[in-house]
């Protein structure tokens, strides 16, 4: 602390039911931050390329624009949904980085955007869909299993 005096910040552990409360106290949260490479070919993703963080959901919930490398032109799981939904801040260095957090009209923006949807980023929101495909799942195996049923009936 005697060296960084006044630019590190050490926080003691929060638990996780108080996570939205204390990250919800920042201006934004990084994600995964890596330059990709596989210039928009899905055969050349790497695991940081199709990987879409836990945390994302833990900083969707708290309202905090996602912070990431611009990796415009790639495949990138993450960088794709954030530019999708609106909800982050791309750069490829730390003075870019410095201009988009001054820039107090966008940060806002992009907060009321992650605000509003941080409902994606949860569980119960896909729940009903989840459920409704997994019995037409079941209705389809049952429906086979009758065919084939009838069908060997009508074979003797």
């Amino acid at each position: 602390m005697r060296m960084a005096n006044g630019y590190l910040h050490i926080h003691p552990n929060v638990d996780q039911d108080e996570w939205v409360k204390e990250f919800s106290k920042y201006d934004a949260g990084w994600l995964h931050f890596f330059q990709s490479r596989n210039n928009n070919e899905i055969i050349r993703a790497d695991w940081d390329d199709l990987n879409i963080p836990a945390r994302m959901s833990t900083l969707a919930l708290a309202g905090l624009p996602m912070l990431q490398y611009d990796n415009d032109g790639h495949a990138v799981a993450m960088y794709s949904l954030a530019k999708k939904l609106d909800i982050g801040l791309f750069f490829t260095n730390m003075q870019q980085l410095k201009y988009l957090l001054l820039d107090t009209e966008r940060m806002k923006q992009i907060r009321n955007n992650v605000w509003r949807q941080r409902e994606l980023f949860t569980f119960d929101y896909y729940a009903d869909g989840l459920i409704d495909f997994f019995e037409e799942v079941i209705q389809y195996k049952k429906s086979q299993k009758q065919e084939r049923k009838w069908s060997m009936v009508g074979d003797e």
